[in-house]
């Protein structure tokens, strides 16, 4: 009767640790079950991340680019400003000649009317002089 209490005890232990190790695989499955979402998730995310930063880099360089565009417009700008005030500056300037030689015509032509009037007069006088005799 010992020995069959023994065995019973041996069966009860051996039934125990089965249910033991039932229970162990089960809580494994369900670890490497919850392990593998994770893995998905963290690799889901990373890929996430990836185009995050991929989409952030491409953002700052066109924004970049933009900026270089805007720069050159206005370098552009300052540029075609600064022709033009010198195309101005040299309007002016020829101008100014066209005027101070418009000037120096017309003082040279008023000095020719003078003359030419006074050498009427002159001759004016020749003849009433002359007809005076």
């Amino acid at each position: 009767e010992t020995l069959r209490h023994r065995e019973k005890t041996a069966a009860d232990v051996l039934g125990d640790a089965r249910v033991a190790r039932e229970k162990v695989e089960e809580e494994l499955r369900d670890a490497m079950e919850q392990f593998s979402q994770i893995s998905f998730r963290a690799a889901t995310l990373e890929k996430a991340l990836d185009q995050a930063k991929a989409d952030q880099k491409k953002q700052s360089k066109e924004a970049s680019d933009y900026a270089a565009h805007l720069e050159q417009q206005v370098a552009d700008a300052n540029q075609h400003s600064a022709d033009l005030t010198q195309e101005f500056a040299s309007i002016e300037a020829e101008h100014a000649a066209r005027m101070q030689q418009a000037l120096v015509d017309v003082r040279h032509t008023e000095q020719q009317r003078d003359a030419a009037h006074a050498k009427l007069v002159q001759k004016q006088e020749q003849i009433d002089a002359h007809a005076a005799k």
